[in-house]
């Protein structure tokens, strides 16, 4: 068709042999000890490892390399894209397109922060595997879904020299924030020995409320952050944005032109919530919503509708 270009593009991105860092003075495996704890959440018994108290502060021994292990550690982007152009009568113009894509990450090494005392945790290997085949029996990693994105803008030439632009955007929700930055969502539940205590509110078999979750040990006991829910369960709203833009171009002598525009983005004023705070405290109603993308404190929103006047000179 005359006009028409239409675009089908594949992406696929491997990330491996990525350093991380160690610290050889304590097992990951044999200096600690493992319990139970119950998820406020589900009811479902979580297990937890704590350090053993001769091996807690002890001077770090970091060393660093790469993780040559894929299955152990790699990090794997999958993305499809499909977009189509057209010039119509009228130098009327027309874009639209469509994408899906997702992340699936692997992170079982327990790496730790390169020049500092942290430890290889081994509370880490919870839904460290995306890909659903290592540590399973820590938790149930979900499938991952693809993410879908659409844009369509035109412009079309009006009477006397003006034009009129409209912009349509339709983005996935962000991934929940836990504690990793590629989780691709979730809740984080920090417990603090000796005083951290379940929600007020929970309800699933086994949760006491108001009990505390683990006593504690001996001083300086280390707290231990857990993953609640698995990875791809939880994302912020879907962002759609609505724009609109109208200009005309003045022509005077000595080829001098002056542009004047009107935008106004964001015309519906959309106030998606786009990255908030997921740490499980003292309640879980947030969290248990029949909405699947609530709970956690709102930290930042989409900018409100805005008007924008400006004008561009050419000599």
């Amino acid at each position: 068709m005359t006009g028409v270009a239409v675009n089908f593009n594949w992406f696929r991105r491997l990330l491996y042999d990525t350093a991380y860092t160690r610290n050889r003075a304590v097992d990951p495996i044999n200096d600690w000890t493992t319990t139970s704890v119950v998820n406020p959440l589900t009811g479902e018994q979580i297990t937890v490892f704590q350090i053993n108290q001769n091996k807690n502060g002890i001077a770090p021994d970091l060393y660093l390399s790469n993780m040559t292990d894929t299955s152990l550690r790699q990090n794997t982007y999958t993305g499809f894209e499909i977009s189509m152009n057209a010039r119509l009568p009228r130098r009327t113009l027309v874009f639209g397109g469509w994408g899906m894509e997702r992340t699936v990450d692997i992170d079982c090494t327990m790496n730790t922060a390169n020049a500092s005392a942290t430890l290889n945790s081994p509370n880490t290997l919870r839904f460290c595997d995306q890909s659903g085949a290592l540590y399973q029996n820590l938790g149930q990693s979900a499938r991952i879904p693809y993410q879908h994105g659409f844009k369509f803008n035109g412009n079309l030439p009006l009477w006397y020299g003006f034009e009129i632009s409209a912009s349509f955007q339709s983005y996935p929700g962000a991934p929940k924030a836990t504690t990793n930055a590629v989780d691709n969502g979730g809740v984080s539940w920090t417990i603090n020995r000796g005083s951290t205590r379940y929600p007020t509110d929970c309800t699933v078999p086994g949760c006491t409320p108001g009990a505390i979750v683990l006593p504690a040990r001996f001083a300086g006991d280390p707290a231990i952050v857990v993953r609640v829910p698995p990875p791809g369960t939880r994302y912020e709203p879907r962002w759609n944005q609505l724009d609109f833009g109208l200009r005309r171009t003045f022509r005077f002598s000595r080829g001098v032109m002056v542009q004047g525009q009107v935008d106004l983005f964001n015309a519906l004023n959309a106030n998606p919530v786009l990255t908030e705070g997921t740490a499980l405290s003292s309640t879980v109603a947030p969290f248990l919503s029949s909405d699947p993308n609530s709970g956690g404190t709102p930290t930042s929103i989409l900018q409100p509708r805005i008007l924008r006047l400006a004008a561009q000179v050419r000599f």
